[in-house]
């Protein structure tokens, strides 16, 4: 493939050329010049014809030489055979040479003899790397100085333009490793900062895990403070002679009731223990499982303790509506918190198998974070049915403060509580402010 930019200015040189010879004196130059055949019908791949000397034809982008014998084979030059020359029609015979190569094309003039009896050592030619192309006769001794010019001329074109290709390849390679360099620095940056952030990130969650462990653990056992009393079964147990007069099957109802908060507890002590363990941006997402579940345990308490209060205080509208509520979401079947409890277990030893197992870390921790991902999903889910189930409740937690908290929280002095309706409430009250303030930044942002 022909360089375009090499050749730039070869057409402007050989016009200059021709103008030049055609001024100077005589007519051998003019006759030099002029084409011997019409070779526009030959397959030249040269592009247009810019000129010929002698048998040399400059075309925009190579020179051929023409003759008509295809090669030389009786004559020697440097001991070396002649150039076999490609056919282009009946004893016409072509050799071509690329213009960055055109220093190497030359010529021996004719010395003596005529053109029927020559000797070997006065025959002229024109040769390219020492091989001769083609016998010239005594009047186109005339072209090989003009021939030593313009390939002289032309190589210092060629020159100049390599060297002008050269820096700006050079230029376009600094300037890409330059903007490759640049988007390395920039990438590398961004892997800093990316992993600042995280940093930063994880030992903020960190900090929040230790307060959040702290607040949730006061006296450092290892338990969630809150699932270490059972107020709704002692409370259960006071009054249970009582609600056995009114209906002994009530019984059996608050006995799911207890088996499923106790399945909360469970699970929730699952998740406080996993999360002391955690070190990684997955604290996040345990902090709010376990808040949520925590928020659940409480309103689900909240109401199972008024549940057994409406009843023994004859309020049988409000212990009817809590029942149908829990009955709807399946709260004295368990069902749901035994599928969480199963999740939560299977997650926790995924992660102990990991650990166990170095060779198949990436693999289970992406299975483990998948599967933890849904159960947050899940849980979420739940929170929301849950909410809105018992949000539907006429009597609110605002009433049931003003018209119960009295009453039950004399009952739960009696038995020793450890909670207390007003910390119960507090608590309640408390996360659905930071549900609230959580929204509304999600929004703004």
């Amino acid at each position: 493939m022909v360089d375009i930019k090499i050749l730039s200015g070869i057409i402007k040189i050989i016009e200059d050329f021709k103008k030049n010879e055609l001024k100077k004196s005589g007519t051998t130059h003019v006759n030099q010049l002029k084409i011997k055949f019409d070779v526009r019908n030959y397959p030249l791949y040269g592009g247009k014809i810019l000129m010929t000397l002698g048998p040399i034809i400059f075309t925009e982008k190579k020179v051929y030489v023409y003759n008509h014998k295809e090669t030389y084979s009786s004559v020697e030059f440097d001991n070396k055979k002649c150039w076999k020359l490609k056919k282009v029609d009946n004893d016409v015979y072509v050799f071509e040479i690329d213009y960055s190569q055109i220093h190497k094309l030359g010529g021996k003039p004719v010395t003596g003899g005529n053109f029927f009896r020559r000797k070997k050592e006065d025959i002229g030619y024109l040769y390219y790397n020492k091989k001769i192309i083609c016998l010239i006769g005594s009047k186109e001794n005339s072209i090989l100085p003009m021939i030593d010019e313009l390939k002289m001329t032309i190589k210092k074109l060629i020159d100049d333009n390599r060297k002008i290709k050269n820096e700006e390849e050079r230029l376009k390679k600094e300037l890409l490793e330059k903007r490759k360099q640049e988007s390395l620095t920039r990438e590398k940056k961004e892997r800093e900062r990316i992993s600042k952030e995280r940093e930063d990130r994880t030992k903020y969650l960190l900090k929040l895990r230790d307060e959040t462990i702290h607040n949730l653990d006061k006296d450092n056992n290892g338990l969630v403070d809150i699932l270490e009393v059972d107020d709704f079964m002692k409370l259960l147990k006071k009054h249970q002679e009582k609600i056995i007069k009114i209906n002994s099957g009530h019984i059996t109802d608050f006995v799911k009731v207890s088996e499923h908060l106790s399945l909360k507890k469970d699970n929730i002590q699952i998740i406080f223990d996993r999360l002391k363990n955690t070190v990684d941006l997955q604290i996040e997402g345990l902090l709010e499982l376990l808040n949520n579940q925590i928020n659940i345990f409480n309103v689900l308490l909240f109401h199972s303790i008024n549940m057994i209060g409406s009843l023994i205080n004859n309020d049988l509208i409000t212990y009817n509506e809590i029942y149908l509520k829990f009955d709807k979401l399946d709260v004295f079947n368990s069902n749901w918190e035994n599928q969480v409890q199963s999740e939560l277990i299977s997650v926790n030893k995924g992660l102990v198998d990991v650990k166990n197992k170095l060779s198949e870390i990436s693999k289970g921790v992406n299975t483990m974070n998948k599967n933890f991902r849904q159960l947050i999903y899940n849980v979420h889910q739940m929170e929301k049915n849950i909410t809105s189930e018992l949000s539907n409740l006429s009597y609110t937690i605002d009433y049931g403060v003003s018209e119960l908290n009295s009453s039950l929280t004399r009952e739960l002095k009696d038995i020793n509580s450890g909670i207390g309706m007003n910390n119960l409430l507090t608590g309640i009250q408390t996360y659905q402010m930071y549900k609230i303030n959580k929204n509304t930044k999600s929004l703004r942002g």
